[in-house]
């Protein structure tokens, strides 16, 4: 507990009391009396006072307690960030390395597809040429077919 703050304070005011005239003239206890209610209010005041600190005084403790676990959290969490902050920064630069390193592969893929694409364009171009080899070898092979049976029917003639 703070020791500058208590809950218990020892008080110790009278609640009335007697006047009593020096001289028994009216004129000193007349004098007296504006100045002991005066004294009287205030001592009431000051009392009240003291209660109303002493009711006070838990709630000021327990506002305390709560800055106290507020600012350990905060100091906990302030150190989480700086780690998340580190770790975020980190995760960036293996990003930027992962999109460079992907950006190569695609690069070099987008090579090799545009060089397929040739190929196939090429073999396309060799498929063409060879079909068109070959219907014009079939009807060459028909012709001369149609010719020998042409000239096997002349021999057999003569």
């Amino acid at each position: 507990m703070n020791r500058w703050f208590s809950t218990k304070f020892p008080v110790f005011f009278p609640v009335s009391r007697e006047l009593e005239a020096e001289t028994g003239s009216l004129v000193t206890a007349s004098s007296a009396t504006p100045s002991t209610t005066n004294n009287h209010d205030a001592q009431v005041r000051l009392t009240q006072a003291v209660h109303e600190l002493r009711l006070a005084l838990p709630e000021l403790h327990r506002h305390r307690a709560r800055e106290t676990e507020t600012r350990d959290d905060l100091k906990k969490h302030e150190g989480q960030l700086a780690v998340a902050r580190i770790e975020a920064e980190e995760a960036s630069a293996r990003l930027q390395v992962l999109r460079e390193t992907v950006g190569a592969k695609v690069e070099e893929l987008q090579r090799k597809l545009a060089d397929v694409r040739a190929a196939v364009e090429a073999s396309e171009s060799v498929l063409t040429g060879a079909t068109t080899a070959l219907r014009t070898a079939g009807e060459a092979r028909a012709v001369a077919a149609e010719q020998a049976r042409a000239f096997s029917r002349l021999v057999a003639i003569s």
